[in-house]
């Protein structure tokens, strides 16, 4: 199928097909979708505002994609706003709402560099107790798009498309327990991701931007959903309170604070590009862990899961600690330990009260059976 030639034609970038990393693509609009055409090759993907995100160092480019064949597209906003007027009223609205997103992005980033330029006075006053305060600042104002790209990098880097798990009996069960979970958080900025990748490692992780990973040792270890859905709550609670983030900025503090006062905002977000890899080497503190089980524990309590699934995951785990199995676990760190951790949440339990659970409607056996 080709372009009608009605408006001119604009070049985007494909990700997602087979045996090749990226494809530069020419671009058509109409009523019915983005009209692709590469060499003699040429194709219609159908608009759908719910798969069109803001994406791009900037917040320049429109992502679109195709969750089918698992296809990204990276059209330029601004060309899409020039072609408005051959879009459906729906998808014009998104594209201007994702183009309102942008200025407001562009306007931190603005705000973000003019504060910086002014606080380099003080750099010599301030000495290193004050970078912790730069920093929590700074990075207050980086967008969820640098999040979601450093995200990509990192988990590009352990979780390799190969070892990726695609079969449905084991996905799609996991993925409906962290949706579930996501529908009863209030405020998400993010659009959470979910991978669940071989391995016999009993771990889990969350990435900046909202890349949620499960090994299928985890799976395997965990004696019910309800164990799942207390791990995905706790990394939920990491991505939303951006302790990946705020640790590796911990790591980076003299550089990222110096690029946070002189506001150079451009070697910054490379500067967390390049340290993405980092990112599995940083273990949470005991504070981050407290927090992600206290707010995930809460969680639970909203989207009407057994609470005890928390509890009972870290029972699961003092069974197993007899032997090495422990010492890799990310989701565990290494404090504070499976006893203090199951005496704060059994009391928590006890003072939120009984719950009104909805069981998961969950074919664990056929999901263990798969793994």
């Amino acid at each position: 199928m080709t372009s009608s030639g009605t408006q001119p034609e604009l070049k985007g970038r494909l990700f997602g097909v087979p045996d090749r990393s990226r494809l530069s693509v020419r671009i058509a609009l109409d009523s019915r979708g983005f009209h692709l055409s590469l060499d003699q090759e040429s194709w219609l993907l159908p608009y759908d505002p719910a798969q069109m995100t803001l994406g791009g160092a900037d917040g320049d480019m429109i992502v679109v994609r195709d969750p089918e064949p698992n296809l990204a597209l990276y059209v330029p906003l601004d060309g899409i706003l020039g072609s408005a007027d051959l879009l459906p009223p729906t998808i014009a609205s998104r594209v201007q709402s994702l183009a309102e997103e942008r200025d407001r992005q562009r306007s931190r980033s603005y705000l973000f560099a003019v504060g910086g330029l002014l606080a380099c006075g003080l750099l010599l006053w301030i000495g290193w107790m004050g970078m912790g305060a730069i920093l929590e600042i700074g990075l207050d104002q980086i967008p969820v798009s640098w999040e979601e790209q450093l995200g990509e990098s990192a988990l590009a880097s352990v979780a390799p498309e190969e070892d990726r798990v695609t079969n449905p009996q084991i996905v799609k069960p996991v993925k409906a327990i962290l949706d579930r979970l996501l529908g009863s958080v209030d405020e998400n900025p993010y659009e959470f991701d979910l991978h669940v990748v071989w391995s016999d490692e009993i771990n889990a992780f969350a990435t900046p931007g909202g890349k949620v990973v499960i090994l299928t040792g985890m799976l395997d270890a965990a004696e019910s959903p309800e164990e799942v859905a207390g791990v995905l709550a706790h990394e939920i609670q990491h991505v939303l309170k951006r302790h990946s983030l705020k640790k590796m900025a911990e790591s980076l503090k003299w550089q990222l604070a110096m690029m946070i006062l002189i506001g150079d905002a451009e070697t910054l977000q490379e500067m967390l590009l390049v340290n993405a890899g980092k990112l599995f080497n940083l273990s949470y503190d005991r504070d981050y862990e407290r927090e992600s089980d206290t707010l995930g524990l809460k969680l639970l309590y909203r989207a009407g899961m057994d609470p005890q699934g928390m509890p009972r995951f870290f029972e699961t785990l003092k069974k197993r600690d007899s032997g090495p199995l422990t010492v890799e676990l990310a989701f565990l760190s290494t404090h504070p330990g499976h006893e203090e951790r199951i005496d704060q949440l059994e009391k928590m339990i006890a003072e939120l009260g009984e719950p009104e659970i909805t069981p998961l409607d969950i074919d664990w056996g056929s999901l263990k059976e798969a793994v």
